[in-house]
């Protein structure tokens, strides 16, 4: 893909122009279709009949392609009439001042501006869609996918374009790049990068406070996930996304479900020999041992990344991510926690998140409402992590910082890829096979009626 560098008026765009910001729209009640005057559901202006007429009508005018791509494209525009929640396909030469930023684990990260912007509205006297003008997007590059799209590959983006909550990722839709031929999905674009790329910028001014906030807005997230029976299953710091709302960078999660290379998306067929994908320091585990992804291992890569932002350590970053750490990591090694360097609180919770039975894990509701609860007495004199952070005689919170990229091993690889490796030592969770997507409604149900095993900072279990 060639960077582009145009220089006519509408491709001239300054910085100031563009707007970071969510596609969520501004809820406002509705009487009634704003074109037919027919029933609409609550804070919506269009009924879902109009809406519908006019992607229909703009079905034969864009193709992208491929007949499957086509066809989830046009199926959630018919099943999502939503404005924010939809897709469309959009063609490349309406990218402009694209920017390569970094290769990931399956493909590479661009910046562009999109000239046009998101659907807002169906414009009534232009008889056109009504858009919100450019926007910064990021293109993320599908590696080998010019004749590997698949409806199972799909599904997962599906998952990330539906999502209810608003700290996941913003998907607009899709485009092609035009040299590779490979697709790119377009999404929303954050000037602040990724959670990694923020600690490395800013750990040195974060407060405890400011760590607990972006844990709990991170763990809100996983709970919302897990409310809606899905996994993201491949957790890291490089896919959680910092977003700027008011003026302060809270964290959304992007790539769910998306862990493997796209070639492995043809077939969900128990027998396929897929291989284990991922970040090797936040993989739970029992996954080494193929077990499937779940709820627990979701909440292992959180307990690893818990680490991280309190300490500004990446994990085993002195080492190589190979298989001698990953042996170890099976017999138990976990990231070293300094004494007198975290209130008990958070320590405790950190090592229930990462402990090796998965069973022993919490879920995220409960650590949502813990983190929640440390946020909220962060200042009274009477809770206890108010208590613990004032102990200075045991508490060294600013003990660390991230280390110096040249003290980073060149072989500690913190993008996805494939893990094999051979003899790791056998141990009593191997054979703990967990809960498969399609287990986790059933569990939930069951942890309702169980009591959560919470700490005294918690406000609202």
């Amino acid at each position: 893909m060639t960077e582009t560098n145009d220089t006519n008026n509408e491709n001239n765009i300054s910085e100031s122009e563009l707007k970071p910001e969510s596609r969520r729209p501004v809820l406002r009640t509705s009487v009634g279709c704003k074109e037919c005057n027919g029933p609409t559901k609550k804070f919506q202006t269009w009924c879902k009949s109009c809406i519908e007429k006019h992607f229909q009508d703009n079905f034969n005018k864009w193709t992208s392609g491929n007949e499957i791509l086509d066809e989830f494209i046009r199926t959630v525009q018919m099943e999502e009439f939503r404005f924010s929640f939809t897709i469309e396909w959009i063609p490349f030469d309406r990218f402009s001042n694209i920017e390569f930023i970094k290769e990931g684990g399956f493909g590479t990260i661009s910046k562009a501006i999109w000239l046009d912007g998101y659907i807002h509205e169906w414009d009534l006297k232009q008889n056109e869609w009504k858009r919100a003008g450019r926007k910064n997007v990021c293109l993320k590059r599908i590696a080998d996918s010019k004749d590997k799209i698949s409806m199972e590959f799909l599904d997962e983006i599906k998952k990330q374009v539906k999502a209810i909550s608003s700290r996941v990722i913003t998907i607009y839709g899709f485009t092609q790049d035009p040299e590779s031929k490979d697709y790119m999905i377009v999404m929303q674009y954050s000037f602040e990068g990724s959670l990694r790329e923020f600690l490395n910028k800013n750990y040195t001014s974060l407060t405890l406070y400011d760590k607990i906030c972006i844990l709990k807005d991170i763990s809100c997230a996983l709970k919302d996930l897990q409310k809606e029976s899905r996994l993201h299953q491949n957790l890291h710091p490089g896919n959680i996304i910092m977003i700027e709302k008011m003026d302060v960078a809270t964290p959304s999660l992007s790539d769910l479900g998306i862990y493997k290379p796209i070639r492995f998306y043809k077939s969900s067929s128990p027998s396929d020999n897929i291989p284990v994908y991922g970040v090797l320091p936040y993989v739970a585990p029992e996954l080494l041992f193929d077990s499937k992804h779940s709820q627990e291992s979701d909440i292992y890569s959180f307990g690893i990344i818990m680490h991280e932002v309190l300490t500004g350590i990446p994990p085993y970053y002195n080492v190589s991510h190979d298989g001698s750490l990953a042996s170890k990591i099976v017999e138990g090694q976990r990231p070293e926690v300094k004494d007198n360097q975290l209130p008990p609180l958070l320590l405790d919770r950190m090592k229930e998140c990462w402990d090796k039975d998965p069973d022993n894990r919490p879920m995220a509701q409960e650590m949502f409402s813990c983190l929640y609860g440390m946020e909220k007495n962060y200042n009274e004199k009477d809770s206890e992590i108010y208590k613990q952070i004032k102990d200075k005689d045991i508490l060294d919170i600013d003990s660390s910082s991230p280390p110096p990229e040249d003290e980073i091993n060149p072989l500690a690889i913190y993008t996805s890829r494939i893990l094999d490796f051979n003899d790791l030592p056998r141990t009593i969770n191997q054979d703990c096979e967990k809960s498969s997507t399609e287990d986790i409604k059933e569990k939930n149900e069951k942890e309702l009626g169980k009591s959560t095993r919470c700490c005294n900072a918690c406000v609202i279990c």
